[in-house]
C-alpha cells in the first residue's frame, strides 16, 4: 500500500532529519536515437530523496533550453528521479548525491514528434437557455493545449444573435497542466424565437483540425420572481446566529416552460443574507453549506412578481468526539432534489472502470454537482442503473461535501431507490473502504464524518501516518488515510502543523492498538480528493485545484494489494505499460528481503499474484515492483 510517508533505514538508526550534509544534482533530459540525441526543453523533472516523516526531500521543475535542471544545496541522500513530457510516459532513474559534490544524471526519453493536442470544454452543444429580449448573456468555452507543441487556434461564430467576444486567433504553448484560453460567445436575442448558430474552432492539431459546437438559445419574455435567503445556525440553547460567507446554491428542478434557467452560486454577507433577482418562475432546490458548521437544504417555488423569503438553518454532521477517537454520533444529512444532465468520465486511464459521475443542472457544460453512486460493484435493490454520459436524470440525495462542485450521495435516481438510508446504519453512505475493512477484519461500514484540526504524525505499528489533532493536545486522534497511488507532489497534501478541514468516511472497529480512529479522506479544505469509500487505484483529481478536461496521471507503473491490512494472505495486482523484465520483491522495514514473488519477462498488461505471510510476524512490509529501469515501492500492513 502506497502511503505518503515511507519509514526508511535512516529513521531506524536515528540519523537527524536536519539534513546537514548537502550536495547538488544536475539532471539532463535527452530524446532521439542514440546517435543523434538532442536536449529536451520543458521536460518535467521530479526528484524524491530517501527520508522519513513529512521531511522527505522532494524537488521538481522543468528543464531549460539545454535540457537541464540543477537542484542546488539539497540533502545528500539517494534520489529517485523521473522525467517526462506529458502525455508520454516518464522515464526514471536513481542516483546518490554526495556531500559537497554535484551528481549528474542523464535520462533519455523515447523519441517523439512534438505535436499540439487540443481539448475543448464543453465538447458538445452550447445552450444559452432563455434570454430576455434586449439583453445579452455570455457563455464561456475553454480551449486547452495538452500536447507538446504550440497550438494555433482560429475562431469563427455564425448565426443571428450570436457573436464572438474574445480574440479570434491565439496561440497556446504546451503545458502538462493544460495551458488554456477562455473563449467568450454572446447571445443577444431580439425576437421571441429559437436561435441556432455555430462556433467553429480551427487549429493545427493533426487529429482535430476543426471542431464545431452548435449554439442554441431562446429569445423570451422572461417571467421572473425574486429570492432572499438567510443562513443561520442555532445553538443548544436555541439562540440563532447569522452565518456569513456560507455558500448558497440555487438549482432549478422543474415546472418551467422553457429551457433550464442558469444555475446560481453565491455567498452570504455579514448578515447571513444573499439575494437573487429575476429568477425565472419554477421550483428550485436551495442549499447552503459552510465548512465546520454544516449544511441545509430546502425546495421552494418562485412565483411571478414575488420575492420568496427562505431561512436555512445549518445542521452539522458529526464532527467526531473530542478527546477521543470514537465514531460519529447522530447524523443529519440534508437532502437535495436535483435534475439535469449526467456527465460520466474516466479520470484514471489506468483504471477506466472507475468512473466519475457529475451533474450539469443548467446545460451550460459546467458541472454543478459531483455524484456518489457508491463503489463500482454496488448494485441497488431496485432496477435502477447508473446513468449514461449525456442522459437527462432526476435524483434525490444527501449533501456530503463543501467542495466545488459539492458532492451528493445519491438516494433515488429517476424515481427508483438507489440507496435506502432507512435500511442503512447511521451515516452510512455506501463506501467499501477500499480494502481497509477486510484488512482490519471489520464490517464494511463507513460513516460520514467532518473533522477540523492540526496535522500531526500518528504511529501505526512502527510507521508514520498522517494524523489529525482535533483538540489541540498534541496527540493525533485520527489517522487520515489518503489512499493508494497518489502523487507526492499533489498540492492538496498538507504539511505538519497545518490547520485543515477533512470530509471523509470513518471506518468503525479498527484495532485498539492503533490508538486512533481511521478516516478515509474524500475532501481536504474543500478540494475533492477521492471518491467516497475508495482508496485503491483512483488518483486524486487535481482538477479540483486546476480545472482540466483531461486527467493528469502521475505514474504509468502501478501496483496495489487487497486486502490491506491483511492476515495472513493478500493479493498484489500490478500493471505494466510495456513488455520487459518484471521483478516483484517483498522487504521488511529493515530492508531485508523476505520474498520474491515475480521475476520474469512479461508482456504489457495487468497481473495478480498472491502473497502468503503465514510465517512472518505482524508489522509493515514493503513490496518493490521493477520494470526495466522503472520501479515503485508500496507498503502493506500484516496484522495477526
Amino acid at each position: 500500500m502506497k502511503k505518503l510517508i515511507l519509514l526508511t533505514l535512516f529513521s531506524l538508526i536515528g540519523i537527524s532529519a536536519a539534513w546537514a550534509q548537502t550536495g547538488s544534482l544536475t539532471v539532463t533530459v535527452l530524446s532521439g536515437p542514440d546517435s543523434a540525441q538532442v536536449p529536451v526543453e520543458g521536460a518535467w523533472v521530479n526528484a524524491f530523496g530517501d527520508g522519513h516523516g513529512h521531511e522527505r526531500p522532494h524537488f521538481e521543475g522543468m528543464t531549460d533550453a539545454n535540457g537541464q535542471i540543477t537542484f542546488a544545496e539539497i540533502p545528500a541522500v539517494e534520489y529517485h528521479v523521473s522525467a517526462g513530457i506529458w502525455p508520454n510516459p516518464p522515464v526514471q532513474g536513481e542516483i546518490d548525491v554526495i556531500e559537497g559534490e554535484t551528481a549528474s544524471l542523464t535520462l533519455s526519453l523515447p523519441f517523439f514528434e512534438p505535436l499540439p493536442r487540443i481539448a475543448v470544454m464543453p465538447d458538445h452543444d452550447v445552450h444559452f437557455g432563455p434570454v430576455g429580449l434586449g439583453t445579452t448573456f455570455t457563455r464561456m468555452v475553454r480551449v486547452s493545449n495538452f500536447g507538446t507543441a504550440d497550438l494555433n487556434v482560429s475562431l469563427a461564430v455564425t448565426g443571428d444573435a450570436f457573436a464572438l467576444a474574445s480574440e479570434a486567433e491565439f496561440t497556446l504553448t504546451p503545458d502538462p497542466m493544460g495551458n488554456n484560453a477562455e473563449v467568450l460567445v454572446t447571445f443577444s436575442p431580439t425576437e421571441t424565437i429559437e436561435y441556432e448558430g455555430l462556433l467553429t474552432i480551427t487549429s493545427n492539431d493533426p487529429e482535430h483540425g476543426a471542431i464545431e459546437l452548435r449554439l442554441e438559445g431562446l429569445g423570451a419574455t422572461i417571467v421572473t420572481g425574486g429570492l432572499s435567503v438567510d443562513v443561520i445556525v442555532t445553538d443548544s440553547l436555541g439562540v440563532t446566529t447569522p452565518v456569513d460567507s456560507a455558500r448558497v446554491r440555487v438549482s432549478f428542478i422543474r415546472d418551467h416552460g422553457g429551457p433550464r434557467p442558469h444555475h446560481f452560486v453565491g455567498w452570504t454577507d455579514e448578515n447571513g443574507n444573499v439575494a437573487v433577482d429575476a429568477l425565472p418562475v419554477g421550483i428550485y432546490n436551495v442549499n447552503a453549506s459552510k465548512r465546520g458548521i454544516g449544511f441545509a437544504s430546502e425546495v421552494i417555488e418562485i412565483l411571478e412578481g414575488q420575492t420568496a423569503d427562505l431561512t436555512l438553518n445549518l445542521v452539522a454532521g458529526e464532527h467526531g468526539g473530542h478527546g477521543g477517537h470514537g465514531g460519529p454520533g447522530e447524523h443529519n444529512f440534508q437532502i437535495v432534489e436535483l435534475a439535469g444532465t449526467a456527465s460520466v468520465t474516466a479520470p484514471d486511464s489506468a483504471n477506466p472502470d472507475r468512473l466519475l459521475y457529475q451533474l450539469d443542472v443548467d446545460a451550460d457544460g459546467i458541472m454543478d454537482y459531483r455524484l456518489n453512486f457508491g463503489p463500482p460493484d454496488y448494485v441497488p435493490p431496485s432496477e435502477a442503473v447508473r446513468p449514461m454520459d449525456g442522459e437527462a436524470i432526476t435524483l434525490t440525495g444527501a449533501l456530503m461535501s463543501h467542495g466545488e462542485p459539492p458532492m451528493v450521495h445519491v438516494h433515488t435516481l429517476n424515481g427508483l431507490v438507489w440507496w435506502d438510508e432507512r435500511h442503512g446504519r447511521d451515516g452510512e453512505h455506501g463506501g467499501d473502504g477500499g480494502g481497509r475493512a477486510d484488512g482490519f477484519e471489520v464490517d464494511r461500514f463507513l460513516s460520514w464524518m467532518e473533522l477540523s484540526g492540526t496535522v500531526t504524525d500518528v504511529d501505526v505499528y512502527g510507521s508514520t501516518f498522517y494524523g489529525l489533532d482535533t483538540n489541540n493536545d498534541g496527540v493525533g486522534e485520527y489517522v487520515i488515510d489518503l489512499g493508494d497511488n497518489f502523487s507526492l507532489s499533489n498540492p492538496m497534501l498538507p504539511n505538519n502543523g497545518d490547520r485543515i478541514n477533512v470530509v471523509g468516511g470513518f471506518l468503525a472497529g479498527t484495532p485498539e492498538a492503533i490508538g486512533a480512529g481511521w478516516v478515509i479522506a474524500y475532501e481536504i479544505n474543500g478540494n475533492f480528493f477521492r471518491t467516497p469509500g475508495d482508496t485503491d487505484g483512483l488518483y486524486p483529481l487535481t482538477s479540483a485545484v486546476t480545472p482540466s478536461p483531461t486527467p493528469i496521471v502521475t505514474s504509468h507503473l502501478i501496483a496495489t494489494n487487497f486486502p490491506n491490512p491483511f492476515n495472513p494472505t493478500t493479493t498484489i495486482q500490478f500493471s505494466t505499460p510495456v513488455a520487459g523484465l518484471v521483478n516483484l520483491t517483498v522487504f521488511d522495514v529493515l530492508g531485508r528481503q523476505v520474498a520474491t514473488l515475480v521475476n520474469d519477462n512479461l508482456s504489457a498488461g495487468t497481473y495478480t499474484t498472491p502473497f502468503d505471510a503465514v510465517s512472518l510476524p505482524s508489522g509493515m512490509y514493503m513490496y518493490r515492483l521493477t520494470l526495466n529501469n522503472q520501479s515503485i515501492v508500496n507498503r502493506m500492513l500484516l496484522l495477526k
